[in-house]
């Protein structure tokens, strides 16, 4: 799998819904099925290819209104489940 978080200086909405509709997810289910809603600029993706990952986001929105992208292949996590936010 592979997490994204992102800074943005505008269309947030925008860009976070045009890369939900590319397959990218806001929550992620535990081992017991109980959904951890992402931070707002956060979203995953069942893939193991972080460059790809860079590509697709750049495909969405580029710089300068991307300030800030990371991409990270992962296997397992813990988190707080949190509240879902409004897109």
């Amino acid at each position: 799998m592979v997490l994204i978080t992102y800074d943005l200086k505008s269309e947030h909405t925008r860009v976070k819904k045009a890369l939900m509709a590319k397959g990218w997810k806001e929550k992620i289910y535990d081992a017991q099925n109980r959904v951890c809603n992402l931070p707002n600029t956060s979203l995953w993706k069942d893939s193991n290819n972080a460059t790809a990952a860079r590509e697709e986001v750049e495909s969405v929105v580029s710089q300068p209104t991307l300030e800030r992208l990371i991409c990270v292949v992962f296997s397992s996590w813990a988190g707080i489940t949190g509240k879902a936010f409004d897109v």
